[in-house]
């Protein structure tokens, strides 16, 4: 574990000891998109909480993990978080509106009849790699 000394707190000096933290993590709201080396990636952009995912309502229209698991019947918007929000599963169908760009970036016919499906699992297994990868860059580091 890395302890400093010689750190900033906001605009100031701070001359004690701290420990250096990092964080990682792939939530509901990590975005699937393809960047411009034409490499499909989940994370580290987010919806964060607000507008969050398509799915909450709040306005956001990026295909994230959360809308993922709602097209795929892994989180029933009726059920979510207990009954106590509910989710829009229409909302989260906008991945629809990004699967050629992201098929094709994985090599997923974009008019296959199982193509918006094989997407979004796709979406689901990249996000803990993107986990695994950060986790054996902080140990091979340490």
């Amino acid at each position: 574990m890395k302890h400093l000394l010689d750190t900033r707190v906001g605009p100031y000096q701070a001359m004690i000891p701290m420990v250096d933290v990092d964080t990682i993590g792939a939530g509901g709201g990590s975005i699937a998109y393809v960047d411009a080396g034409g490499i499909f990636r989940v994370g580290p952009r987010s919806a964060g909480a607000d507008p969050g995912p398509a799915a909450y309502g709040r306005g956001g229209t990026e295909p994230t993990a959360t809308d993922a698991m709602v097209n795929l019947g892994w989180l029933l918007p009726e059920t979510f978080l207990g009954g106590g929000m509910s989710l829009d599963a229409g909302a989260a169908d906008r991945w629809r509106e990004h699967i050629g760009d992201l098929g094709i970036a994985i090599g997923i016919d974009r008019y296959g009849a199982s193509a918006p499906g094989k997407v979004v699992a796709r979406n689901l297994g990249i996000s803990p790699e993107s986990v695994v990868a950060a986790v054996r860059e902080l140990v091979r580091d340490a």
